[in-house]
C-alpha cells in the first residue's frame, strides 16, 4: 500500500486496504492512514480514525492517528488520541501543549493551566503557552497574574525574534492584553493593511476599539475593502 500511496494511487491503496479488511499490522495501518490522508476526505479521514483508534498502541500510531484527527477537524478524537499517547508514556512538551490548547478550547480551563503550565515549566520559552495561560487567568478576572504571564509571554517572543504574522498578531494580543493600547493598535493597522481580508484579525481589532470606547472607528473598521 505504501507503493500505491506514493505513486498518485490512493483511492487503489485504500481499496486493498478494504478487500484485506482484519489484517492487523500496523505497517499496513499506516500506510491505510497515509492513503486516506492523501485523498483529502475529512469524512472518511475521521471514520478510518474511529475505526483504529481502539486498538492502537503505538505512539507512533498514535501520533498519525492524532494528526489526521486534526485535519479532520475532530478535536474530541484528536483529544482521545493524544490522551493514549500520554498514557503509555510517549507524550512529550508538544502533546501536553497540544492537550492544554484543545482543553482552553473547550473551555476547561483548569485542565488547560495545569498541563501548559507543566509545559513552560519545562520550557519557559514557549510565548504561546504563556498566552494561553494569560488568556485564562485574564477569563477568571485574575488581572495581576494576566498582566505576569503577558508580560513573560512577551519577553519570550521578543527573545525569539519571530517576525511572522502569525508572531505580529500574538503580539498584537499581548500589547492590548498588557494595557499598550496605542502600539496594540499601531500593530493592527499594519497587519490589516496586509490582510485587509482577515476577518479574524479585523475582529481583534474591533475589540480593542470597542473597549477603548471608540465606537465610530469600531465601525468603520467592520468595514472591509
Amino acid at each position: 500500500m505504501r507503493v500505491l500511496t506514493d505513486r498518485g494511487a490512493p483511492a487503489r491503496a485504500v481499496a486493498v486496504h478494504r478487500a484485506g479488511a482484519g489484517a492487523a499490522l500496523p505497517a499496513g495501518t499506516a500506510a491505510w492512514l497515509a492513503a486516506l490522508e492523501a485523498q483529502d476526505d475529512r469524512v472518511a479521514l475521521a471514520a478510518a480514525v474511529r475505526e483504529v483508534l481502539p486498538g492502537a498502541t503505538s505512539g507512533d500510531l498514535l501520533r498519525q492517528l492524532a494528526r489526521l484527527a486534526a485535519r479532520a477537524g475532530e478535536a474530541e478524537l484528536e483529544r482521545q488520541a493524544l490522551e493514549r499517547l500520554a498514557a503509555s508514556g510517549g507524550a512529550g512538551p508538544e502533546t501536553q501543549r497540544r492537550l492544554g490548547v484543545l482543553a482552553h478550547l473547550r473551555r476547561d480551563r483548569a485542565a488547560a493551566e495545569r498541563l501548559l503550565q507543566a509545559v513552560v515549566a519545562a520550557e519557559a520559552d514557549d510565548y504561546e503557552s504563556w498566552t494561553i495561560l494569560g488568556d485564562i487567568a485574564a477569563a477568571r478576572r485574575d488581572p495581576s497574574a494576566a498582566r505576569q504571564r503577558y508580560a513573560e509571554a512577551l519577553r519570550r517572543l521578543e527573545e525569539a525574534a519571530d517576525r511572522s504574522t502569525r508572531a505580529r498578531v500574538l503580539r498584537a494580543h499581548l500589547l492590548h492584553g498588557l494595557g499598550r493600547e496605542a502600539e496594540a493598535a499601531r500593530l493592527y493597522e499594519a497587519l490589516l493593511v496586509e490582510r485587509p481580508r482577515d476577518r479574524s484579525l479585523r475582529a481583534d481589532y474591533v475589540a480593542l476599539l470597542m473597549e477603548q470606547g471608540a465606537v465610530r472607528a469600531a465601525r468603520a473598521a467592520l468595514v472591509l475593502p
